[in-house]
């Protein structure tokens, strides 16, 4: 995943976690917020200093970060706007159809 994709992914996270949530998915929400954490830190860390060129070229590295899978049923739980839902998306293996086709 892209440094830029991570901190795109952490800033919709951060929308959304003072909604309430049932179920599981709060504890997948938790753990992507914990996975996430560590990375940004590193990218933040990494970004300090940085002119302009140099900070294209972090945001355009890549890290390997093991998240949770999210299904669309728990998507659809989130009172999410198009820009959220299509960052969250990638979360459910970028997969589009919840059930509704038109």
């Amino acid at each position: 995943m892209k440094n830029s994709e991570i901190l795109t992914l952490q800033a919709v996270m951060n929308q959304v976690k003072d909604q309430p949530i049932k179920g599981g998915l709060k504890f997948k929400l938790l753990k992507i917020f914990q996975v996430l954490e560590p990375s940004v830190r590193i990218i933040i860390d990494a970004l300090e200093g940085c002119n302009e060129e140099e900070a294209k070229e972090v945001l355009a590295q890549t890290q390997t970060i093991d998240l949770p899978t999210l299904t669309m049923t728990e998507l659809e739980s989130l009172e999410l706007s198009i820009s959220q839902l299509s960052v969250l998306i990638e979360l459910a293996g970028g997969e589009q159809d919840a059930g509704n086709e038109n």
